[in-house]
């Protein structure tokens, strides 16, 4: 099992680094990013409709493939508007896990469904999963209006 996993995981950074080679020749990244900006040069718009993309690819697809697969499109527009990628890694990260609880296929729910077996049916598990969903989206509704929230301990560091 573990060995298949593993292939697994590799096969998919293998198909990931084709996919930034292709995204990298055909300039699809530039070209995303300017249509982008074509429709709003408002940060806040546009990560309010990178959000909304997140939440919809989190409710169909796992966190790897969802990083793999939009990054390398993000990346461009983000340098655009000189987002701090230290607070973008941590709203992916945050929307990402609502993503992983989201139905219908929230998989972390399904987990916790074969944690407990019969006892408990998986439509009481959603519901009980969407206090957790508003509390996040509350959280991360905080982290962009205030960036200095998750940005306090790295400048610090820095």
């Amino acid at each position: 099992d573990t060995a298949t996993a593993t292939c697994a995981i590799f096969l998919i950074s293998i198909g990931a680094a084709m996919f930034q080679r292709l995204m990298g020749m055909s300039q699809l990244p530039t070209a995303f990013a300017n249509n982008v900006l074509s429709l709003s040069d408002n940060l806040y718009v546009i990560i309010f409709f990178i959000a909304l993309m997140y939440l919809v690819l989190g409710m169909f697809l796992e966190s790897i493939g969802i990083m793999l697969l939009t990054l390398p499109v993000l990346m461009p527009l983000l340098n655009h508007f000189d987002v701090n990628m230290i607070w973008f890694c941590i709203l992916t990260v945050k929307l990402l896990e609502i993503g992983m609880v989201t139905p219908p296929l929230g998989l972390n729910v399904f987990v916790v469904k074969s944690a407990l077996g019969k006892e408990v049916n998986l439509v009481t598990i959603f519901r009980g999963v969407s206090w957790f969903v508003v509390t996040d989206l509350l959280v991360l509704t905080l982290l962009v209006a205030f960036p200095v929230l998750s940005l306090y301990l790295p400048d610090l560091i820095g």
